[in-house]
């Protein structure tokens, strides 16, 4: 332990400097970290955001992999767009992201991470993971992932490298090659996420999947792996969906900071010392995976980035311009978007940070503009509010919350005039006084106003600041005033005098006099003097008592109260509550006369007044959809309930008070930094010295908490002359890190009430009718939770210790050190139940459902009941491989199939079985059905006996899991005849076995995959003739035959009667008419197409 300390003290005096109280944080590049964390649906984020989503294709080769356009609204100053410019983001695929803490945690030489400790027994391991150079690793790094459809999640790998995650519906997170090395980067690792239904996602592994990235503060860094990017999509079905990146080297400043504190001097006792402002800029330098192609059994979807970015340091970034779906058979051209951008220079750059003022990549922004399809000529385009007005990045003239406010500052720290005692005011320098109040009308600068649909219609969407009425203490005080005056003749000390009962809060005074030799006297410096003596009566102690010539003013307030202390006549009378005080204000002159005032502030109090307060960023309050053929329809929002529309007070539930700086009592070993060469001291002498810290720094408010959106409990949509829908939110806020004295700063919370936030708690649906609300529909959740959590320390060295420091008992075993912890939550929700009660004529009509998820390995829905208005209670049950005792489709995973259903229906005493479906699944393979795949071998059903009965038995599936066969319950076979390179079916034969038909399937195989190969919409008049050839040499069955444009839909189906059904689409591809025989025969459906948000 000596030799341990004696190192420690050799590398290390004293913790001054502000950076070494930062988090050690090193975060993934902002493009990686939002795809990771991607969230589409407005109504399900109770933020007020504006989240918009441009579906561009849709990827089904057994599962859907959507590749959608994002949108989110709200710009700070400081953020820097993505590969499709400000706040857009390309949603395909996936990534998982990590924000590293402390040190990788499969990289670490040494981790510990203890679930508690004991200070006694831990003591040695505490003082190495608190030293300044800690080489130990004591929290967990935070990952996040996001795929395009819709899975999510969290989690976090211990030391073994196990995957700490429950996503609560079956799926799982393993992680592969644990031991493969590389070289600088540490172990490339390549995590696996398992769907409940055995698809499997791969992320990471080889290098072009990884991202690796340094922060460089003050000179390069080490790099550190930070993203994993989805490489491929293995499904149930052993389809294969591939994604390839190229890897582009981006720089960018991320982050910039400035720090300065005031605190008490060690060596001279109450004196207070500035630090001076350190100021710093950091660089990120990633290596990341950028897009290239995505690419299924039946298309190839390649992105084309040929746009330079200019809100980059280097050249390599590129913006998104083209999305080009391809037939892979033909490479036919399907869908071929381009994107275009505005780039917008927002002028000479900021310099306070140390950047030169020609620097040019925090001045650009760019900001998607249109996108065309140009195969249809669907055109999008969009317009934002106002987004040449937004400052270059790292300017001053930014709110509290990082978001333009216009005000001309010349320092990123708050005005604390009037928030701090003097002493320290003065001491500050004038570095706090930035005007960081929120300016309303800038909050949404650069938002999305319009969006343009390809019909000509558009939705225009009008934002507003955050903002409530909130209660604020407003002070109030008592006041009065003496006047004196010392004529010519008479006494030569004039006074008057007042009392009054204290409150307990302190006596503020401002004297002021004057002389006049008009009619009498001569000036007399020496002897015309004015003064004030307060008198505490109770006691009968003079609490404050000053003379001063009469052309100086005598005063006393907290702006000139410098020191704090009693001796300093600036500072404001302490008084005590109860206590009755004298104030006497006198005059003196020997020859002329004087005249003096002073007016007095006291019993100070508080009162609660409700003000309008704005707060970070912006929320929507209108959606005007217009579309040219239907009109327009205007949604309002409203960020309460419906009785309170008219209040300015909203629902906001996370709106903290501002922090203009931190304030603590640290503890340092002033005897030895004052004393440098004093080594030999046996014990230490902690002195505890107040500190006042004032910083900015993004990186903390970025990614050092895992909750810093605005949310709201309620929120009511207007649809204007029509209805009203008001729906309340759940939330609970995270519970704070365990601190302990002294207190680490920007220790994280323990992300506690993540799991609960946003979720729906009630709705209730309004009509308007005679200009009122009448309520028809209410609906009302209950949730369950289910919470994991793990552990992450940290760990301080407030000072070294003396060379020749001995343990003392007395001292405890860790006297320099200071330590906190916070958990690291993960977990989900469930609904479990919903009552949803309808009014009509006076009545209600209650319809009661409740849910069950009663097995801890697969989370699923085990009992469903809904309790009809009219008494009648139907419940069903479910179970999984796990409660089959399917042991196959648990090693893949496919736990999220329900293999039986049992449906009862109860009515008054009485309880029937009412339905009872089994599923039946292989437990081995290979099988004579399927091969190596696993899939559904029959259905059964039960009767009101428990009799089973088979109702269908699939027979013969080909080798990429098509069902080629299967068998009726009435014993007749089916054959399903696969085309278009085995994608599409394009015959249906009752009646017949696929054996029976295979010498004639051949030839409708090869005009269909012929046909594959021809543009869309060509003559399918060689194809067809194939069918009917078919269909006549199949007289005696019943044959249904189809054809199709494989990327985008059933071109006709043929009944068995004969009669054909032709199936035609608009450029954009979706269905258009429905007609019969041909594509000019009779008219038998027709679909329009509005855009609406």
């Amino acid at each position: 332990m000596l030799l341990i300390i004696i190192t420690a003290t050799n590398d290390f005096r004293a913790q001054n400097n502000i950076d070494k109280s930062l988090p050690d944080i090193k975060p993934p590049s902002l493009e990686t970290y939002k795809i990771s964390t991607y969230n589409l649906d407005f109504n399900n984020s109770p933020s007020g955001e504006f989240t918009y989503t441009l579906p561009i294709y849709n990827i089904n080769s057994g599962i859907n992999i959507p590749i959608n356009l994002g949108y989110n609204s709200g710009i700070k100053v400081d953020d820097i767009g993505s590969n499709l410019g400000m706040s857009w983001q390309l949603v395909a695929g996936g990534a998982i992201s990590r924000v590293v803490r402390d040190e990788q945690d499969e990289m670490s030489s040494s981790v510990w991470f203890p679930e508690t400790i004991d200070i006694n027994a831990d003591a040695n391991t505490i003082k190495t993971a608190a030293h300044p150079d800690n080489s130990i690793d004591t929290e967990y790094d935070w990952f996040n992932f996001s795929l395009s459809n819709g899975l999510s999640g969290q989690f976090y790998i211990d030391k073994n490298l196990n995957v700490h995650y429950n996503g609560g519906d079956g799926s799982k997170l393993t992680i592969n090659d644990k031991t493969t090395i590389v070289t600088q980067y540490g172990k490339n690792l390549e995590f696996v996420l398992y769907d409940n239904q055995g698809n499997r996602y791969y992320f990471g592994g080889d290098e072009k999947f990884l991202e690796r990235s340094r922060i460089d503060y003050k000179g390069p860094d080490k790099y550190y792996t930070s993203g994993w990017y989805l490489s491929k999509v293995i499904t149930n079905k052993n389809d294969i969906i591939n994604f390839d990146y190229s890897v582009e080297q981006i720089s960018y400043y991320t982050s910039v900071g400035a720090s300065f504190s005031v605190s008490e001097s060690c060596c001279v006792p109450n004196t207070y010392e500035n630090s001076g402002i350190t100021k710093n800029k950091t660089t990120m330098i990633a290596l990341k995976p950028r897009l290239s192609s995505i690419d299924d059994n039946i298309t190839t979807i390649n992105f084309g980035y040929n746009k330079q970015r200019k809100d980059y340091i280097n050249g390599d970034g590129k913006l998104l311009t083209s999305i080009a779906v391809l037939s892979k058979k033909n490479n036919q051209i399907i869908k071929n978007f381009q994107l275009s951008y505005d780039d917008v220079n927002a002028g000479p750059a900021v310099t306070y940070y140390g950047l030169p003022l020609n620097e040019q990549s925090t001045v650009n922004r760019h900001f998607l503009n249109n996108i065309i399809d140009i195969v249809s000529n669907q055109k999008y385009k969009f317009e934002y509010y106002s987004k040449e007005n937004i400052p270059a990045r790292f300017s001053l003239a930014t709110d509290f919350y990082g978001y333009s406010n216009g005000k001309m500052n010349q320092t990123p720290f708050a005005d604390i005039s009037g928030q701090v005692p003097n002493y320290i005011y003065t001491k500050a320098n004038g570095y706090a006084s930035a005007n960081k109040e929120v300016d309303p009308t800038k909050t949404y600068l650069g938002n999305l106003k319009r969006i343009y649909y390809p019909t000509g219609g558009y939705s225009e969407i009008t934002y507003e600041s955050n903002s409530s009425i909130i209660p604020k203490q407003v002070e109030k005080v008592e006041s009065s005033g003496l006047e004196v005056s010392r004529p010519c003749v008479g006494a030569k000390t004039v006074s008057k005098s007042f009392t009054f009962i204290s409150n307990g809060s302190p006596i503020n005074y401002a004297a002021y006099a004057s002389t006049d030799y008009s009619n009498c006297g001569e000036p007399d410096d020496l002897h015309e003097i004015h003064g004030i003596q307060i008198k505490d009566l109770t006691t009968g102690t003079v609490v404050r008592s000053k003379n001063s010539k009469y052309y100086e003013s005598i005063v006393a307030n907290k702006d000139l109260c410098l020191t704090g202390l009693p001796s300093d006549l600036g500072c404001p009378v302490n008084t005590v509550s109860g206590h009755q005080y004298q104030v006497q204000y006198s005059v003196t002159s020997y020859l002329g006369r004087i005249d003096g005032a002073v007016s007095l502030s006291y019993n100070s109090r508080y009162e609660t007044q409700d003000v309008l307060t704005h707060y970070g960023g912006s929320r929507v309050k209108k959606i005007e959809n217009n579309n040219t053929q239907n009109g327009s329809d205007i949604r309002w929002f409203y960020y309460n309930k419906l009785q309170d529309l008219a209040s300015q007070k909203t629902s906001i539930t996370n709106a903290s008070s501002l922090k203009l700086f931190d304030y603590l009592t640290t503890k340092r070993n002033c005897a030895l930094e004052c004393n440098p060469n004093n080594q030999g001291g046996e014990s230490i002498s902690v002195t505890s010295i107040p500190v006042y810290r004032f910083y900015k720094d993004n990186i903390i408010s970025d990614f050092n908490d895992r909750s810093n959106k605005i949310f709201y409990n309620s929120i009511t949509e207007l649809v204007e002359g029509h209805t009203a829908f008001e729906r309340n939110y759940l939330y609970e806020d995270d519970a704070n890190a365990y601190l302990y004295d002294p207190p680490i700063l920007d220790a994280p919370h323990s992300n506690s009430g993540q799991v609960k936030r946003g979720l729906l708690q009630n709705e209730k649906q309004y009509g308007f009718k005679n200009n009122n609300f009448t309520i028809f529909k209410t609906i009302d959740n209950t949730y369950s939770f289910v919470q994991n959590s793990i552990t992450s320390f940290i760990f301080k060295q407030n000072f070294a210790l003396n060379s020749g420091y001995l343990y003392n008992p007395h001292d405890g075993p860790i006297p320099n050190i200071s330590y906190t912890f916070y958990q690291n939550y993960y977990g989900f929700s469930k609904l479990i139940e919903s009552i949803s009660k309808e009014y009509v004529d006076n009545q209600i009509f209650e319809t009661k459902s409740n849910t069950v998820f009663g097995n801890s390995q697969h989370y699923q829905l085990t009992k469903q009941s809904t309790l009809s208005p009219e008494g009648t209670l139907i419940e069903t049950s479910y179970s999984y491989a796990p409660e089959k005792g399917n042991q196959l489709l648990i090693d893949k995973n496919m736990i999220g199939i329900p293999l039986e259903t049992l449906t009862t229906q109860t009515m008054g005493a009485g309880t029937k079985t009412i339905g009872r479906t089994e599923t039946i699944y292989p437990t081995t393979v290979p099988t004579s059905q399927s091969g190596n795949l696993v899939l559904p071998l029959s259905v059964k059903t039960y009767d009101l006996q428990n009799t089973a009965s088979t109702e269908i038995t699939y027979d013969k599936y080909d080798t990429r899991g098509n069902l080629e066969q299967y068998t009726t319950k009435a014993g007749v076979p089916v054959s399903i005849v696969w085309g278009y390179n085995n994608t599409q079916p394009i015959a249906k034969v009752e009646g017949a076995t696929y054996t029976q038909i295979q010498g004639l399937a051949s030839a409708i195989i090869t005009a269909s995959d012929t046909d594959a190969s021809a543009a869309v919409n060509t003559d399918e008049t060689v194809l067809l003739s194939a069918l009917d050839n078919f269909r006549n040499n199949l007289s005696n069955y019943q044959v249904t035959t189809y054809t199709y444009d494989p990327l985008i839909g059933v071109r006709s189906i043929t009944s068995p009667s004969g009669i054909r059904e032709v199936y035609l689409y608009d450029t954009a591809n979706r269905l258009m008419e429905i007609r019969e025989g041909s594509q000019t025969g009779k008219l038998l459906k027709e679909f329009k197409y509005n855009y609406k948000h």
